[in-house]
């Protein structure tokens, strides 16, 4: 319980809920806005790999600040 109790004193719960939250809104545009600007469909693909990748970098740097 103390390293959940450190985690919600450091605020990374808070910014790991955020970014999740945007990474999932830049997603649903992607996928709205990509086969209008003619994309290929490895596009969003990428887009969601980054987001994915990006997690854990965010929520380092959230604990480390």
């Amino acid at each position: 319980m103390a390293f959940l109790e450190e985690l919600k004193r450091r605020k990374v719960v808070r910014v790991v809920i955020a970014y999740a939250v945007i990474a999932f809104v830049v997603a649903q545009v992607a996928d709205i806005a990509l086969p209008a600007l003619r994309a290929p469909e490895w596009v969003l693909s990428v887009i969601v790999v980054l987001a994915a990748l990006g997690f854990p970098v965010v929520a380092v740097l959230a604990w480390a600040f």
